[in-house]
């Protein structure tokens, strides 16, 4: 049985089995996000083979959204995955996406931000005073 397909159009791809996705396919292409379980032990010092994959699905379906892939909410194509330059048959098209930055601030990002603000607020009241 399929685990993941392209729709008919090839404009779309659905996982058809998510807990096959993460436990077989996501340890081979996304190490960092999956443990293939070999090295793991359950709560109670058992082997990997009773406890459950730590492969992370959502973590995948994060990553997606990241390079611009949504999934589609209403239709015959509903739970497919969607980005208008990711074609069945076209990987050439996949030149042109582009994965955007996390949205968490760095602690330097945010520190400097705020005194850079603090700056240009002392600056501006600066300006005011001296035309006074």
């Amino acid at each position: 049985a399929s685990v993941i397909t392209w729709l008919p159009h090839g404009m779309s791809f659905v996982i058809l089995r998510p807990d096959v996705f993460a436990e077989r396919v996501l340890p081979m292409y996304f190490p960092e996000s999956a443990s293939d379980g070999r090295t793991r032990k359950n709560r109670n010092g058992g082997s990997a083979a009773d406890a459950p994959p730590a492969a992370k699905y959502p973590s995948f379906t994060r990553k997606l959204n990241r390079w611009g892939f949504r999934q589609i909410a209403r239709g015959p194509d509903s739970g497919a995955f969607h980005h208008d330059l990711f074609r069945r048959d076209v990987p050439d098209l996949c030149d042109g996406m582009g994965c955007a930055k996390s949205r968490k601030p760095s602690a330097s990002t945010t520190s400097s931000s705020s005194s850079s603000a603090a700056g240009e607020d002392k600056s501006e009241a600066t300006a005011t005073n001296n035309k006074r």
